[in-house]
């Protein structure tokens, strides 16, 4: 790849955005766990939860086009009840979707 087609990749990739600038935005950061691997996926409007799906990971594939989850999904009547206060909470310290 010639150096300016490259420079104009890193300087277009929004993850090189931070190299430039203070972020304003907020910035999860997350501790690796050991164990099963959940995925909470949340719609939420005016920081009310709306909606949110509960899945856990399977297996792991990678490819060339990167990497990718096999996930078995739950119905949430099967969901912890705790969860729902979670999400809930969530949306509501985050502003999600404000």
């Amino acid at each position: 790849m010639n150096r300016a087609l490259n420079n104009d990749l890193l300087n277009s990739n929004p993850l090189n955005v931070h190299k430039r600038k203070a972020l304003t935005y907020p910035l999860l950061v997350q501790q690796f766990i050991h164990g099963n691997l959940l995925d909470l996926t949340g719609f939420f409007q005016n920081g009310d939860l709306v909606h949110f799906s509960y899945s856990r990971a399977i297996d792991v594939i990678s490819n060339a086009f990167g990497s990718s989850s096999v996930s078995r999904y739950r119905q949430l009547a099967t969901a912890p009840a705790q969860l729902f206060d979670i999400m809930r909470h969530f949306g509501q310290t985050s502003g999600a979707h404000a």
